[in-house]
């Protein structure tokens, strides 16, 4: 049991290792120049390309899961579990191994959109019911929050003069 355990750490080691230069190689130079060429701020591009890409996964695996006959909370806990994810390990990871200076109001603004929202599934997951007019304020969530980064990308020249990393995380300053 000792080896088969040592086997998958070995496996998922390789496999976070040939994601991350998947996405070093090719995903983010394509990223790059879609920004330069349409002349768009990469907190912008990582609001809406970049969380497509990421997405498109879960939204893909949440709709297996809902229409196979699965209880909605597996879904709901497989989002969630996503979400805590990035919030933690892959954050977590980008300070450890990239430390910078975040901004402060960018990030309370993207702290406070996806509290909304975590907290806004959680009601619906407690409800255990969605009706088409909850879905669409979800929507509209997302859509007044790509609208606030658009705007205040225009805005601020913090993040004009700023390296976006992982769409809306803003290094102002490396660490040493």
């Amino acid at each position: 049991s000792w080896l088969l355990l040592f086997l998958v750490i070995i496996w998922i080691v390789f496999l976070i290792n040939l994601l991350a230069q998947t996405a070093s190689n090719y995903f983010s130079p394509t990223l790059s120049n879609i920004c330069d060429k349409l002349n768009l701020a990469y907190d912008i591009a990582g609001v809406t390309f970049l969380a497509f890409g990421n997405g498109a996964p879960d939204f893909f695996s949440l709709i297996a899961s809902f229409s196979g006959g699965v209880d909605v909370l597996v879904g709901v806990g497989a989002l969630l579990g996503g979400s805590m994810f990035v919030c933690t390990v892959v954050v977590g990871s980008i300070a450890i191994l990239c430390p910078c200076e975040v901004s402060r109001q960018l990030f309370l603004r993207d702290i406070s959109f996806h509290l909304f929202a975590v907290i806004s599934v959680g009601i619906v997951s407690l409800v255990r019911d969605i009706s088409v007019g909850v879905a669409s304020c979800l929507l509209i969530v997302y859509l007044v929050y790509c609208t606030t980064v658009i705007i205040s990308s225009c805005f601020n020249k913090e993040t004009k003069d700023s390296v976006s990393v992982a769409g809306d995380i803003v290094m102002t300053s490396f660490g040493d």
